[in-house]
Parts: C-alpha cells; sequence; structure tokens
C-alpha cells in the first residue's frame, strides 16, 4: 500500500476544488488511483483538513462497537462508515464485523495486536547436572552403539562382497 505525503493530498484537493476537474483526470494526472483520491475526497469533504490526517491509535471496544451499530442501523457501506469515523482502512472495520459476530460485544475489548503473548521468547530449560554415575553409564551406552554400529556396516560390506561373487556383478 503506497502512503502518500499530507502536501501531495492537499495539492491534488485543493486543485480539485479550484478546477472542478474530475477525479478520474486528477487520477491519471497524478498517477494516483481512482478510489483513493474518491475517498480523500469525501474524507475532506465531511471532516475537512484533519480529515486527512492518518491517525494511527488504539480504539476502545466501545467505540468498535458504535462503528458496527452505526453501519448495520444506517445500512451503509464499509467506505462509508469509514469515512463517518475517520478511520484509515475499511479492513479494519471489516475484522471488527467478524470479530462481533463470532464472539460478541465483550470480543472487541481484546487487544489483538502484536505478537501472541504465548510467542514471547521461550524460556531455556536449564541444563541437567548429570551424577558421576548416570554420565558414566551414558558413555559406557555411547561406546557400546558405537561399536555395534561399526559391526554392523563391516557385516553389511561382507554381505555385498558375498552377493557380488555369486551373480558375478554389483547389486544396485
Amino acid at each position: 500500500m503506497t502512503k502518500y505525503n499530507l502536501e501531495l493530498i492537499l495539492k491534488i484537493i485543493k486543485e480539485m476544488e479550484a478546477t472542478g476537474l474530475g477525479s478520474t483526470i486528477i487520477a491519471n494526472k497524478y498517477g494516483v488511483s481512482l478510489s483513493v483520491i474518491k475517498r480523500w475526497w469525501r474524507l475532506y469533504q465531511e471532516h475537512g483538513e484533519t480529515g486527512l490526517t492518518t491517525r494511527n491509535f488504539t480504539h476502545s471496544g466501545e467505540f468498535k462497537l458504535s462503528v458496527i451499530e452505526y453501519m448495520k442501523l444506517n445500512h451503509s457501506s464499509l467506505n462509508e462508515t469509514a469515512i463517518h469515523f475517520k478511520i484509515k482502512c475499511m479492513s479494519t472495520i471489516v475484522k471488527w464485523v467478524k470479530i462481533y459476530d463470532k464472539e460478541g460485544p465483550p470480543g472487541l475489548n481484546i487487544e489483538r495486536r502484536g505478537r501472541h503473548p504465548k510467542m514471547t521468547h521461550r524460556k531455556k530449560k536449564p541444563k541437567k547436572n548429570l551424577e558421576p554415575e548416570s554420565l558414566e553409564a551414558l558413555l559406557e551406552e555411547n561406546e557400546r552403539l558405537r561399536m555395534e554400529n561399526d559391526y554392523l556396516k563391516k557385516l553389511r560390506v561382507l554381505v555385498q562382497a558375498r552377493l557380488e561373487q555369486q551373480s558375478g556383478k554389483k547389486p544396485k
């Protein structure tokens, strides 16, 4: 998503106001999406220059509920609702509606941004201090397993050699 600075947005809005050019012509002139220009225009008409400034902050559960209720009572679109409440992205309202439908009004009070609490750095398990006798037993088992592994490797080589002698060619 491209971010536009306030200077450019105001320049476009003021030009539309002064010249009376349509949003399609202005969109082509500045290389900005037509829907974005129309959204800026609506925000400007509804709230003035303050409607064009971006605001990123946490909304309360009550605010989210009022947005959803407004949208349902007035049968307004996502775009109209976002403009009315000066919400930057319509997708934000979509998320709120999904949460509201799934969990009801209490679900809107839960903060869902950022890393999930369970995902924060995991505590490393402390190394166990082995007792000398268990360490010695592990070392003996390790040596026994190495010897067993070497024996099986030698056995496999001998079996392959015998098969080669019997068939006269190497097995795959």
